[in-house]
């Protein structure tokens, strides 16, 4: 008994390898820009519109946030999420002192300022000159409430999930563009 096997448009199946790659590029490249996206309208929802920062506009203002996926190939697909620089004490907590009012004075009269509770701090100048610098108000702490990195971890099974499955898809795409050519010259070859 011998078996023959004949190769049917071979060259379709080499050019369905090939498209395979562009393909996941382009899926892999539109899934991190939807993880980008999405990761931006949670961090609104979830935590500048209530329990973290009170934040009423913060959807009409965009959150302060930003993403984009740079890359040109699929190796080098990156996606960045950028947060503005006044919510940075909003994630790792910070003291906030409060602004100061400079008095520069070769004679001063201390007794007639009314401080209350405020304090008066002292500095040498140059030329005979002395500085006060007297504090408006208290330093304010602000708590690490945010949670920029814990909602990006939450969020990071389900991108690579997503992706992987934009993989799988790059793939079907793939053959499936090629695969209408081969199975239309299969059924001329079996007739």
């Amino acid at each position: 008994m011998e078996i023959q096997a004949t190769t049917v448009n071979f060259e379709e199946l080499q050019q369905a390898l090939q498209d395979a790659p562009g393909l996941a590029f382009t899926y892999c490249r539109q899934e991190l820009d939807r993880a980008g996206k999405r990761f931006k309208r949670r961090l609104i929802t979830e935590r500048m519109s209530g329990a973290g920062i009170h934040w009423p506009d913060a959807r009409k203002a965009g959150g302060a946030t930003g993403s984009w996926v740079t890359g040109s190939s699929l190796e080098d697909l990156l996606l960045t999420i950028r947060g503005a620089h006044f919510l940075i004490p909003h994630e790792f907590g910070a003291t906030i002192t409060s602004p100061f009012l400079k008095i520069s004075a070769a004679k001063f009269d201390i007794d007639r300022l009314d401080l209350g509770k405020r304090t008066l701090t002292v500095h040498p100048g140059t030329r005979g000159r002395t500085s006060f610098i007297l504090r408006i108000g208290h330093p304010i702490t602000i708590p690490a409430r945010l949670g920029f990195r814990a909602l990006w971890a939450s969020m990071l099974p389900d991108t690579i999930e997503k992706l992987n499955q934009a993989l799988v898809r790059s793939m079907q795409v793939a053959f499936e563009r090629r695969l209408h050519s081969i199975s239309s010259a299969l059924g001329k070859a079996v007739v």
